[in-house]
């Protein structure tokens, strides 16, 4: 049946304060796009020099690529890209269905062997989320950047692929650190949970928020996870008027992308049939950010893989992609591993 008419009104009010807030929330999301790693590419181009970008993460690649475009003298590639640029595609030389850890050797071996291929014209080497690149891959960047200057931004926490992880000798030369001890990408609220994972002792930023949200499941299926799932999406869309393109559905691999895309959202829609509704598996979007993240992990044999060497880690790195708003969907041992009631 309609509304009454007071009704009604009151529902359009809420639904526009909500839209206000959120829009809060973007413009503060936004403000925190300037980053350590924006900062150093823009001082070296105000100082008429050439910025390299790399990361491994080809959906990083693209953000970064977006937000530096109007820059010619930052170029930026994913790992994947920077061999494009040499004709040669890490898919076609056995690396596909390995580990990036396993596959690393192949490709250090490729670097080394193509080495005058690559077209080094540039003052400036920053890689971002450098605990991605294996160490076997430092010998052959340090010939290619003698004599140039390296920013690398890493944070061992999310070192997920590389257990191993270390700084490139640069010739047993001092690498000048600055430990970042601000963690500014998330609200209070927020950042507290993802700072408890490890029991980091680091300072959260004074944005206050929303409290996250830990749905725990009994049974520590998909399932039923699924069903949680669909009642927080609608929550999110009917009930708090959010936009598709706010919400950022988190996984804890790839193989589970097409059980959540058939799962059903309504009675003749499923929730991967929502229009702009981002779905990914938590890996695919490390670097990443958005307003609000809904992570689905049922239960702790859900993050583990060949491919994954912590599955805290991974359950950080899901975290911490979530600027205003965070839900996490899980059975009990999800919630000690991210060490929830802390």
């Amino acid at each position: 049946c309609d509304l009454p008419d007071s009704q009604r009104q009151v529902t359009k009010e809420r639904a526009e304060a909500k839209a206000a807030e959120n829009a809060k929330q973007i413009a503060r999301a936004k403000l925190q796009m300037d980053t350590a790693e924006a900062e150093a590419a823009k001082a070296a181009v105000k100082n008429n020099q050439k910025v390299l970008f790399l990361c491994y993460n080809k959906k990083l690649s693209r953000f970064l690529k977006s937000l530096f475009k109007e820059i010619p003298t930052i170029e930026v590639f994913s790992l994947f890209a920077f061999f494009s640029e040499i004709d040669i595609n890490l898919k076609d030389v056995g690396t596909t269905n390995l580990s990036p850890k396993k596959a690393a050797p192949i490709i250090a071996k490729l670097m080394d062997d193509n080495f005058d291929k690559f077209q080094i014209d540039f003052d400036v080497l920053i890689i971002d989320e450098a605990q991605d690149f294996s160490p076997l891959f430092w010998p052959t960047f340090e010939l290619l950047f003698e004599n140039k200057k390296w920013y690398l931004f890493a944070d061992k926490r999310q070192a997920i692929t590389h257990d191993d992880w270390k700084l490139p000798s640069l010739q047993n030369e001092n690498w000048l650190t600055f430990p970042l001890t601000k963690y500014l990408r998330s609200t209070k609220e927020i950042s507290e949970k993802v700072l408890n994972v490890y029991e980091d002792d680091y300072i959260s930023t004074s944005i206050s928020g929303y409290d996250p949200e830990f749905l725990e499941i009994a049974d520590n299926n998909w399932s039923e996870a699924l069903d949680k799932l669909r009642s927080v999406l609608h929550k999110l869309l009917e009930d708090e008027k959010y936009h598709p393109k706010q919400i950022q559905i988190l996984i804890p691999h790839s193989r589970y992308k097409e059980e959540v895309e058939q799962a059903k959202y309504s009675p003749n829609k499923k929730i991967g049939a929502i229009k702009d509704i981002n779905i990914e598996s938590i890996y695919k979007f490390k670097g990443l950010e958005s307003e609000v993240v809904v992570m689905v992990v049922p239960n702790i044999s859900s993050l583990e893989s060949e491919t994954t060497s912590d599955i805290k880690s991974l359950m950080y790195v899901g975290m911490s992609r979530a600027t205003a708003l965070l839900t996490i969907i899980g059975d009990k041992e999800v919630k000690e591993l991210a060490n929830w009631n802390s």
